[in-house]
């Protein structure tokens, strides 16, 4: 991915019957500004690649980023993505998964009333099939 695109955001969005992505890991995201519903009802998407070194420091909204992921199983090591830049911090997990792993998003600083914020996630609020 080049340097100078700044949104990828819904770019596998309504791709429902996709189960696996190509490596995606070395995507250069560094100036990525959106990324909401990159993975928009990707309702077949059992994990993704290796996303954990992405560079999110300049992404200001993530919004639905994973919503309707329902056989996601497996996300990468996030928790040093940083998101001090999040605009839109209405970030959900809540019900979308089948995850067997959770992200350890405590370093995110997405503070938020929101009750499907990450830091109020729970392993029974995710759904099991």
């Amino acid at each position: 991915m080049n340097n100078e695109i700044i949104a990828i955001d819904s770019i596998f969005s309504n791709c429902w019957s996709l189960s696996s992505l190509p490596d995606i890991s070395n995507w250069k995201v560094n100036n990525v500004i959106k990324m909401d519903s990159i993975f928009y009802n990707c309702f077949s998407l059992s994990s993704l690649p290796n996303i954990s070194k992405w560079n999110l420091k300049q992404c200001k909204d993530i919004s639905d980023m994973f919503t309707d992921c329902i056989s996601l199983s497996y996300l990468p090591d996030a928790s040093k993505w940083d998101f001090s830049s999040i605009k839109d911090k209405s970030f959900k997990l809540k019900k979308q998964f089948s995850l067997i792993n959770l992200i350890d998003e405590s370093s995110w600083n997405l503070k938020s009333d929101n009750e499907e914020s990450p830091e109020n996630l729970k392993k029974e609020d995710c759904i099991v099939f």
